[in-house]
């Protein structure tokens, strides 16, 4: 038997492809392109689309490409999503939309997905990232799927075993330097996720 998946792979996922979105605010869309009206950022992009565009016209793949600079809100801050989004097969999209810090969430992009992970179609996604400051990727995963669960439900603890806690952890410290910090890295993100499944709210 063939342990190679990836001719399944290729036939469930890529070959069903037929539209892409580029969701990157420092890539010209077209309205732009007509306008004229070109910032250096998206002036200096232009051959990065440009390869993108030759891709999506190869002959193996002939997808139809459209470019999304951002997400607009409304007056209220709230986010307008496109139905291009979750119309898309194959949406390819910039972590760090919206221009956030190097070490920041990509609050923008964190939406994106949200926002796809509510609607019945189905998605492709494509994330890009130079990663936190150090290019640190692992992080930027553990936000994505952080941001896809539920809303951890965190419950007040009644004030009498709240003070036995405090106690334990009080005469604990005294055999144990920094128990409570090696207390909370024992937890792994599979336990915490785990935990926020099973106990958390739906997210909004």
């Amino acid at each position: 038997m063939n342990n190679n998946y990836n001719d399944f792979i290729k036939e469930a996922f890529i070959r069903p492809i037929r539209t892409v979105t580029l969701v990157d605010d420092e890539y010209p869309t077209m309205d732009v392109f007509i306008s004229g009206e070109l910032s250096k950022e998206k002036e200096d992009n232009k051959p990065h689309l440009k390869d993108l565009i030759s891709i999506c016209r190869e002959p193996s793949n002939n997808w139809m490409l459209d470019v999304y600079d951002g997400i607009p809100q409304n007056t209220d801050g709230e986010k307008l999503f496109s139905s291009r989004l979750h119309n898309s097969d194959l949406l390819i999209l910039d972590y760090h939309l919206g221009g956030p810090g190097d070490d920041e969430p990509g609050w923008d992009a964190l939406k994106v997905l949200q926002h796809l992970a509510s609607k019945p179609h189905f998605n492709l996604v494509a994330i890009y990232t130079k990663g936190y400051e150090g290019g640190d990727i692992e992080r930027i995963i553990k936000d994505i799927v952080c941001s896809l669960q539920k809303v951890p439900v965190i419950k007040e603890i009644h004030e009498k075993l709240a003070e036995i806690i405090d106690g334990a952890l009080d005469d604990w410290s005294l055999e144990i330097d920094g128990i409570q910090t090696k207390l909370v890295d024992s937890i792994t993100d599979l336990d915490f996720l785990s935990s926020v499944r099973e106990y958390g709210d739906d997210h909004k």
